[in-house]
């Protein structure tokens, strides 16, 4: 019995690619005319294991068309999505305090790529955790503090609307 959950859990790590291919092969021994079976030496194969294959195609079947729609609806809902993103870390940075403006301003109006902070820094660490700056090594630079860069879609919006930094 544990091969058959092995056998699951191979199935399911595959992907559609194995999804496709068991359903081309369950489709073919089950619609494949008798006389291309006889040739290929599968008629009893086909005769004693119909059943099995019944259910490759439909378990296979079914698999790809839950992939499918998966992707589908991915791509309809992914623009709604980043819009939601955009709009929740726009709402974040409307609402910073004087203080962490003071912090982000250097990467915005200097330039900078890379700001060292102390690792108890709390504004550096609050604005890791509204997921504006990340910490970019875990390793200390120069006494004892840490690199932080600004978050790519961050820099993006603080840039386009400068306005959000006025002190």
């Amino acid at each position: 019995m544990e091969w058959i959950a092995s056998t699951i859990t191979a199935v399911i790590k595959e992907g559609w690619k194995l999804y496709l291919a068991a359903f081309i092969a369950s489709v073919a021994l089950l619609f494949l005319p008798d006389s291309t079976i006889v040739k290929l030496g599968l008629d009893d194969f086909r005769h004693s294991h119909r059943m099995e294959a019944g259910v490759v195609l439909i378990g296979s079947a079914s698999l790809l068309a839950t992939h499918f729609i998966a992707i589908f609806v991915n791509m309809i809902l992914s623009p709604f999505f980043e819009w939601r993103f955009n709009r929740m870390i726009y709402k974040t940075l409307t609402e910073l305090t004087y203080e962490e403006k003071e912090f982000l301003i250097p990467f915005i109006v200097r330039g900078r790529n890379t700001l060292y902070a102390d690792l108890y820094d709390g504004i550096a660490k609050g604005l890791e955790a509204k997921k504006i700056l990340y910490c970019s090594s875990q390793v200390s630079g120069p006494g004892g503090a840490f690199p932080y860069n600004m978050q790519p879609y961050a820099r993006k919006i603080l840039t386009k609307h400068s306005e959000l930094l006025k002190i």
